[in-house]
C-alpha cells in the first residue's frame, strides 16, 4: 500500500519555512535607531573623550637638549586646564613631570634634559586631571630615542674591527670613472 508522499512533503516545506524564517534578522526599527543615536549623542555631549596631541619638534635628542613641544586638546570639556607631561625612562619610571596650563586647547612646554641622561629610548605621557577618569590608555603616548655621547663603555662590550669587517665601495656618478676628467664620487664605508 502506497502512502501519499503529498502531506509529508507539505509538512517538511511548512516546517522547514518557518525555522528559516526565525534565523531571518527582522528591519531595525527607525524611531529606535533615531532614540539610539540621540541617547549616544546626550552620552558624547555629557561625558566627551578627551584626546591629546603632543607634537615635537625632532624624534630623537642629545643629552643636554631642549624637547620642545605644542600640545593639542581636543573634546576638552574645561578649555582651560592643566596638563601633564612625564618623561619616563625605559624601565616605565618618571624621569621628569611637569604641569603646564592649556588655554583655548593649546599649550607649549619644553623639557631640559640633563647632560648625565643616560642613552635609551624614553617615553612622553600626557594628560589632563579629566583624562584621569578614565582608563590610562587614552593618555597621549609617544617614545623618543635620547643619545648621550658620554656614556661610559661596559669592559669587554668593546670590539675591534679587523680588516674583514670593512667594506669600502666607491661609487661614481653615472657609473663610469672618466679617465684625465673630473668626477664626482661617492664612497660608502661599512
Amino acid at each position: 500500500m502506497k502512502k501519499p508522499l503529498l502531506p509529508i512533503v507539505l509538512s517538511v516545506t511548512f516546517v522547514a519555512v518557518f525555522s528559516l524564517q526565525a534565523f531571518y534578522p527582522s528591519p531595525f526599527p527607525e524611531d529606535s535607531l533615531k532614540e539610539l543615536l540621540a541617547k549616544s549623542n546626550f552620552l558624547n555631549h555629557q561625558y566627551p573623550q578627551e584626546k591629546i596631541y603632543l607634537q615635537f619638534d625632532r624624534t630623537s635628542y642629545w643629552a643636554n637638549d631642549d624637547i620642545w613641544f605644542k600640545a593639542y586638546l581636543k573634546d576638552s570639556p574645561i578649555p582651560d586646564c592643566n596638563l601633564y607631561v612625564e618623561l619616563l625612562n625605559s624601565k616605565g619610571i618618571v624621569y621628569q613631570k611637569k604641569m603646564y596650563w592649556a588655554q583655548n586647547g593649546l599649550a607649549y612646554g619644553d623639557f631640559q634634559l640633563e647632560d648625565t641622561i643616560s642613552s635609551g629610548i624614553y617615553q612622553i605621557r600626557a594628560y589632563t586631571n579629566w583624562m584621569r577618569n578614565f582608563d590610562e590608555q587614552g593618555f597621549f603616548r609617544k617614545d623618543l630615542v635620547i643619545l648621550n655621547i658620554q656614556d661610559k663603555v661596559i669592559p669587554g662590550t668593546e670590539q675591534s674591527l679587523s680588516r674583514k669587517d670593512i667594506d669600502i665601495q666607491f661609487l661614481p656618478e653615472g657609473g663610469t670613472i672618466l679617465a684625465n676628467g673630473y668626477s664626482k664620487i661617492a664612497f660608502k664605508a661599512t
